[in-house]
């Protein structure tokens, strides 16, 4: 489950955002004349949404990665981000295809189109996009008001929760979402703005782009007081990497294992209560 969870952010927030612009994806602009029976989702922040808008006994394909509900992980799966099986997709007869737009799904869609199936990509690389996607799937499903409301609550709990975080305001604050190259939240990145939320100093600011690649010694140089260590519970990750370098031995390292931390989805708000129980 975990490493499914890693999988999640370290697949669909920085390998996505450091491969540069992706594609444009054809999306529908408003609601169809019938509402979507048979939906498959191709990312689990968005199957998390379908789930929440009611929509759970509609979703009839998900992701290997797709576990939110539970329930989400009893579906068929399809494949993950970049080898979703367009065999296995049709098979399962849906009228709507939701997915995170990258270059990997500008040629899907294109296939999937050319047999009629409807498709909608949003984009997901910030919380602003993240409310945007969320209202574009409830138009698109005929559930705009419940989407409208969800977006609206997530936002009101939002500073809320940061608040409660009083243990990283003011801190040097390194997010790392990758080991194998590692790479870090920088500004302009999700993890940059739940940074700023908690009232954090991103450490990562003077490299001066969303997905920074470091060194060990960059690493170092960024004088942390706190690492996020998002890819520390992956298969094979040692979970002293950070402490072990010279010059970090007094930084405190937190191992991140909430998929509401990881990529913009509708469990930031649970992401930031998890945060907030380690540093009140």
């Amino acid at each position: 489950m975990i490493r499914r969870v890693l999988l999640l952010g370290l697949v669909a927030v920085v390998v996505a955002c450091t491969a540069g612009e992706p594609a444009a994806v054809p999306a529908p602009a408003s609601a169809p004349a019938s509402a979507p029976q048979r939906i498959v989702s191709l990312a689990p922040a968005l199957t998390s949404m379908l789930f929440r808008l009611g929509l759970g006994p509609r979703v009839v394909g998900v992701t290997r990665y797709c576990d939110d509900p539970p329930e989400a992980a009893t579906r068929p799966h399809v494949g993950g981000f970049a080898d979703a099986d367009p065999e296995a997709i049709l098979a399962l007869k849906p009228d709507l295809v939701v997915a995170v737009q990258s270059p990997a799904m500008a040629g899907l869609f294109t296939r999937l189109e050319g047999f009629g199936v409807r498709t909608l990509a949003v984009q997901q690389d910030s919380l602003t996009a993240t409310w945007a996607a969320f209202e574009a799937v409830g138009r698109a499903t005929g559930k705009t008001d419940e989407a409208t409301a969800a977006v609206a609550a997530a936002r009101a709990a939002l500073p809320v929760s940061a608040a409660k975080a009083a243990g990283l305001k003011g801190k040097r604050v390194l997010f790392v979402y990758g080991r194998a190259p590692l790479v870090v939240a920088g500004p302009g990145s999700f993890g940059d703005e739940l940074l700023t939320m908690l009232g954090a100093v991103n450490a990562a600011a003077a490299f001066q782009r969303p997905w920074p690649k470091l060194t060990a010694e960059e690493v170092v140089t960024a004088r942390p007081d706190v690492i996020l260590d998002a890819a520390a519970a992956m298969e094979g990750e040692a979970p002293g990497f950070f402490t072990g370098l010279p010059g970090l031995s007094g930084v405190q390292v937190v191992a991140v294992t909430h998929p509401g931390l990881m990529q913009p989805g509708v469990r930031v708000v649970e992401g930031l209560s998890w945060l907030a129980e380690r540093f009140p």
